[in-house]
């Protein structure tokens, strides 16, 4: 079953050093300029890692509606990055041994 792709995932970087990667969400045919990335006008949403979970997590704005393809491209993508985070992790404690 083919997904219809809806949206896009911009990755921000709001912090310097910052241990984990945070990304906002955009509709395929918005294309944000950097100033853009900081305007919540076209944000449908953010994902970012989320300690209490230990997982990247996704927190939809209060206005943006989602139907199951759009979640499924999100939930898909909170999990692969999940995952990399927690290889990248492991990678860096073996090399550090």
């Amino acid at each position: 079953m083919n997904k219809k792709i809806w949206i896009q995932f911009v990755q921000h970087y709001p912090k310097i050093n910052a241990k984990t990667k945070y990304w906002k969400i955009f509709p395929i045919n918005y294309i944000p300029t950097n100033d853009q990335l900081d305007d919540e006008g076209f944000v449908l949403g953010k994902i970012y890692w989320y300690s209490g979970f230990r997982k990247y997590v996704f927190n939809g704005y209060s206005t943006a509606v989602f139907e199951e393809d759009c979640l499924r491209v999100i939930a898909d993508f909170c999990e692969q990055q999940t995952k990399l985070h927690k290889e990248n992790k492991k990678n860096v404690k073996k090399a550090l041994v």
